[in-house]
């Protein structure tokens, strides 16, 4: 039997987060000078970003609906005034992606959105409580719960560690996931800004 690689998740600094599959790559909010030359999947979490892809060779998900390129199904839902939820089913992996959330989901898109195994969100946007995020997390059956958007050392990720119980946790260079062998239970995972 051959063994596949694992897909890979990096974080490339800011709120930019990469995504390599075993055929396709996924970056999700870009800064727009910033593209990694690799990725042809562009994911934009917020419904009025000005991000509008300079690139013809790119494919740029911008706001609600059901998308599919290249073998990657995607669908996203709207919540609040300028958020989307995504979801991303990449190398049989369903990955949980929000930006901006200002208050907990209602229990209609909680239950439509259904469950991830990895849910990446952006926690320099979210007024959510850490333990919020947690018990989210939970109810979706997350097996790898990934904040980005705050410095190692900014406020708000240092709130949501302790929030969390996870005052100790360290930065990883990034999370290889294979879908035959994901945590039992929940696992936060710090990842450091990817150094060019």
């Amino acid at each position: 039997m051959i063994k596949l690689d694992n897909m890979e998740i990096k974080y490339l600094g800011s709120r930019t987060v990469w995504l390599k599959g075993k055929k396709e790559v996924v970056v999700i909010n870009p800064e727009e000078n910033k593209i990694p030359v690799d990725c042809r999947i562009v994911v934009v979490t917020e419904k009025n970003s000005s991000y509008l892809g300079q690139d013809e060779k790119k494919v740029v998900v911008k706001g609600p609906g059901e998308y599919e390129i290249g073998g990657v199904e995607i669908k996203g839902w709207p919540v609040g005034k300028k958020g989307v939820i995504y979801r991303l089913d990449l190398d049989g992996l369903a990955i949980g992606v929000i930006g901006q959330l200002e208050e907990i989901l209602d229990n209609d898109l909680s239950d439509k959105v259904g469950g991830f195994d990895i849910l990446i969100f952006d926690i320099g946007c979210s007024l959510i409580k850490g333990k919020d995020w947690r018990e989210l997390a939970k109810k979706w059956g997350v097996n790898y719960l990934i904040p980005v958007g705050g410095k190692p050392d900014s406020k708000v990720l240092v709130t949501f560690l302790d929030e969390v119980d996870e005052e100790g946790l360290e930065p990883i260079e990034s999370l290889k996931v294979d879908k035959d062998n994901l945590p039992d239970g929940l696992e936060i995972v710090l990842l450091k800004v990817e150094e060019k």
